[in-house]
């Protein structure tokens, strides 16, 4: 909010100083600047605990895929919304990313995929899968199936799913994500606001 507040400052202090013709265009500029504002989140993700730092063979490090879809009754989801890949390890336990959509997301469900990439697969082959056959992953990951999981995801390990109801730029959402994967607990807290 403060970067968009910047932002403003700057972009009319710059059209007073260079005449009128130019603070339409400028004006213009601002309003989309705005909608990408209005519909951005601040996404913190910490690792309490790694899922790969017990066994000897582990990479001490956690490649983090973090997914987000648009939340419809529909049988397949929408391309995502949000996507990010992170590299959390003992050094970098935390991280603060922006993402931005021309979407209006004030009224939607959101759900959230943390998934933890054991392999190079690529997210333009990830994401399609996790489209189609969500409601299968959703209910594989609720019955600790991971032998399912992995029919439609390979070596991907899901580390949790998250439906946000609605977001709102009071109150941020949190929730953590827990448990144990192939002998190794994982914990990771989740905080997304507007």
């Amino acid at each position: 909010m403060q970067r968009l507040l910047i932002i403003l400052t700057l972009t009319f202090c710059l059209a007073a100083c260079s005449g009128t013709k130019h603070l339409t265009t400028t004006s213009t500029k601002v309003k989309e600047v705005e909608l990408l504002a209005t519909d951005s989140l601040y996404l913190s993700i910490e690792a309490i605990n790694l899922s790969e730092d017990m066994s000897r063979l582990s990479t001490k490090n956690d490649e983090i895929l973090i997914l987000i879809y648009e939340l419809k009754d529909s049988l397949e989801l929408d391309q995502f919304l949000y996507n990010k890949h992170l590299k959390l390890d003992d050094k970098n336990r935390s991280k603060k990313v922006w993402l931005s959509t021309n979407r209006e997301l004030s009224k939607s469900r959101l759900i959230l995929f943390l998934i933890e990439q054991d392999s190079e697969t690529p997210i333009e082959q990830i994401d399609p899968i996790i489209r189609v056959h969500y409601k299968q992953i959703i209910n594989a990951y609720k019955s600790g199936n991971y032998l399912k999981i992995e029919k439609y995801l390979g070596d991907e390990d899901v580390l949790g799913i998250k439906t946000i109801s609605k977001l709102d730029s009071e109150t941020p959402a949190q929730f953590n994500f827990k448990g144990i994967h192939k002998l190794d607990k994982y914990e990771y807290s989740v905080s997304i606001e507007k």
